[in-house]
This record gives C-alpha cells, structure tokens and sequence, in this order.
C-alpha cells in the first residue's frame, strides 16, 4: 500500500508505505533530497498535491500550483526501484488560472486517471477530464456536468461506466443531498441511478468504495435530535449500516457492520485483497475491516483495530500529516 502525504504546516512532501501484512509502516524517499542530505524538502511555496495514481507498479503524482495545474508535469514514483523521476504530459493540458480537482477515480482497470477540473470563476467551465498513463495524454470526456447544482465528489469506473456521486449540501437542514450519474464512455451519455430514500442525511457519507461488482456507501453513525429534521425525515439513525449497490442488478441493499465503531474522521481506504485497510490520523490508528466472502448477505463484518507503531513512523504519527491518497500498489 502507498500514501503519499504532505505536512499541513511545513510543506514537507514524503512517501510512506503501509505494509498490511505487518501492519507496519516506513517512510522512505522524499520527493527530492537536498545536497548532501536525506530529510525531506519542503515544497515550493503554493504548491499543493492535485493527484497521485498507480499503475502497473508506478505512482504518478501531479504537484502543483494551488487550485492550477501549468505545464503538465508529473511526478512518477517507480515501487520497483525506489526512485523518482519526472514525465511530461501531452494534450488539452488542463491550465490557467481558476482551476481545481475534485472526484479522482482510480485508473487501476483502464489505464487513466478520471478528475473534473473546474474553473470556480465560471461556473460553466466544469469539464471531466481523463489521463491516459501510458502516453501521458490528456483528453476531454464531458463538457459540463448534468446539474449545475451538484457537486462532484468521487468517481468510479466500471466496464466502461464511470459512476459519479454528486451531493447537494441543504444548508437549511444542514443534511447532504446525495446523486449518482452513471457516464457512458461508449455513447458519451448521461444516466442518473435511483437511491434509497434513507440517502438523506445529517452528515456525509462516512466512505464510499467498490468491491466484488458492488458500490459501498458506508454511513455515518449518527442520530438526528433536530425536531424539524425528525418531522421532515423521521428518526433517523445511522448505526453501523452501509448500502450496497450491484452493478449487474441494478439494485440497492442494506448490509451491516459488525464490531464498527468509527472515528470522527476517516475517509482514506486501501482494499488489499480480501480486506479494506483505513486510518484514523485523529486518534493515531489504522483500521481493519475483513470481507467475509462465505456470508453474502453480511459481506462487511470484523473490524480490528491496532495502534501503529510510532517508533517506525516517527515523521508520520510525530507531525500532523494529511494523506491525499492512499491505494494499493503491486510492483510488477
């Protein structure tokens, strides 16, 4: 597994390796190194991580200007070698001033990185871009979203799909608004998914990922004590549920944790074969959650929880790190 993380004070670019079976992490090979010595450079000023990827055993990493990205450079992170180098893109380079990222997909089962970019001048200057990274090439998917009003937040690809989650943030009731559109990459068309009506709620969404053919939208525990919530929407609780959607039906289930109880923040996920691993920076711990192939109808259950080992991650656990990413990277 790779995270690659940025101090929120220092501006200190690191990569850090979580390993699952060990459950053990190390930080190795800043971005760049000083002269002479191994501490980790700080980046340059107003510059922030737009992106980072894996595929076929390289993490592609996209530093840049803040809310911009000029010129095209990646950084390309190789998990065989341990070393870094830099890569130039080609095509409708996403540039100027205004712009910024939201929804990344993961680009493990085609090859491309899918991510809007958006002009926060314009509202009409919202374009869903793709990054093939085998030729470095960028291309234009989808010229506008299908609602002005809605929010991307992240993105899926599936057998030539992308499903997209929207949310609408009613400040009124202070709950979240949730849509999923489903992108024809084939028709270049539009196709909007039907939720459950227990979609509405007090809080976001605790996570959402994909596994075995389904979409997981894991919930935030959380009870409504607003009058005016429980007379529009009833008493809701959210304990230790999430809804699963199945790409081949085309339907929704409600299925259950065991043993869950979630910090306050958490929203970085890595699947590692038959289990998910996440983090809890808050609270200084990582977090085990085991799929259960043989109980279909209960697919999430058992979550273990242990306290990372500080002495091996002083640079992690020692400083308040936000992690962009983290995924799971096989070195071929």
């Amino acid at each position: 597994m790779f995270g690659y993380n940025k101090t929120c004070e220092e501006d200190i670019i690191q990569v850090v390796i979580f390993h699952p079976k060990t459950h053990t992490c190390s930080v190795i090979n800043p971005l760049r190194r000083k002269e002479g010595s191994h501490e980790a450079v700080r980046a340059p000023k107003g510059q922030v991580v737009h992106f980072a990827k894996a595929h076929e055993g390289k993490v592609y990493v996209c530093v840049g200007e803040f809310k911009a990205l000029k010129g095209g450079q990646l950084h390309v992170f190789d998990t065989r070698t341990l070393q870094w180098s830099c890569a130039t893109t080609t095509g409708d380079v996403p540039s100027g001033y205004g712009y910024m990222w939201t929804g990344l997909c993961t680009c493990e089962e085609d090859g491309f990185v899918y991510l809007y970019a958006e002009n926060f001048i314009s509202s009409d200057a919202t374009y869903l871009w793709a990054l093939d990274l085998r030729s470095l090439h960028w291309k234009i998917v989808a010229t506008r979203e299908p609602d002005k009003d809605l929010t991307p937040r992240c993105i899926y690809l599936y057998k030539n799909r992308l499903y997209v989650l929207f949310e609408c943030l009613n400040y009124y009731y202070e709950t979240h608004d949730y849509a999923i559109m489903n992108f024809d990459l084939a028709t270049e068309t539009w196709e909007r998914l039907q939720l459950p009506a227990t979609t509405v709620f007090a809080k976001r969404l605790w996570m959402t990922f994909i596994y075995r053919d389904h979409l997981y939208f894991v919930l935030n525990d959380e009870r409504v004590d607003d009058i005016d919530l429980r007379e529009k929407f009833g008493n809701i609780t959210l304990n230790e549920v999430a809804l699963r959607y199945s790409f081949a039906q085309n339907n929704w289930k409600q299925v259950w944790f065991k043993g869950l109880t979630p910090p306050d923040y958490l929203d970085m996920i890595c699947l590692v074969e038959n289990t998910a691993v996440f983090f809890s920076l808050k609270n200084k711990k990582a977090y085990v959650l085991d799929f259960l192939p043989s109980l279909r109808s209960i697919c999430l259950h058992a979550v273990r929880k242990y306290q990372l080992d500080a002495t091996k991650l002083p640079a992690l656990l020692k400083s308040e790190l936000l992690m962009h990413n983290i995924f799971s990277v096989n070195p071929k």
